[in-house]
């Protein structure tokens, strides 16, 4: 009997803005396998590899019952499969929104920067950046809110 599993991988190195939007799950057919043991890994974590966590979550019957555990436990989004990998029948990338890069925030928001008065606020600053992320959200996307306030000030001379 065919069996399904879900599997996850996080990058967990330095490099965040290089792989923002790297970490994925994926319903497949073979499990993960423990990176120094090579022997099937059903739950938990499987391993670290240059910079990349794998992590199994469970075994499931069919892939109607792995679906609906990626749907109860995660926001996902489609991604392309790997076409390398014939045991991956489903990839979705975590997260309900598309995190934007430090350069892509700010090409968002630069419009907006400019319209900013001088003497504006900090309160009124993070008001603005609250607006700006809830209109990101509707659009799908996250802002690095960090990078979008420290682009104010700079912008601002303080």
């Amino acid at each position: 009997m065919k069996k399904f599993y879900v599997v996850e991988t996080n990058y967990v190195g330095p490099n965040t803005q290089v792989h923002i939007d790297g970490d994925e799950l994926e319903i497949r057919t073979s499990p993960a396998l423990y990176n120094s043991s090579r022997k099937p890994c059903i739950s938990g974590w499987a391993g670290t590899t240059n910079d990349w966590a794998t992590y199994a979550h469970g075994e499931f019957s069919d892939i109607t019952s792995a679906m609906k555990y990626v749907r109860e436990n995660w926001g996902t989004r489609d991604a392309e499969n790997n076409p390398c990998d014939e045991h991956v029948l489903r990839t979705f990338k975590i997260g309900n929104l598309q995190p934007l890069t430090r350069e892509e925030t700010e090409n968002y928001i630069w419009p907006e920067i400019g319209l900013i008065p001088q003497d504006i606020t900090d309160d009124e600053i993070r008001v603005r950046i609250d607006d700006w992320t809830e209109a990101a959200e509707i659009d799908g996307y996250a802002l690095d809110c960090k990078h979008a306030e420290r682009l104010i000030f700079d912008h601002l001379g303080r």
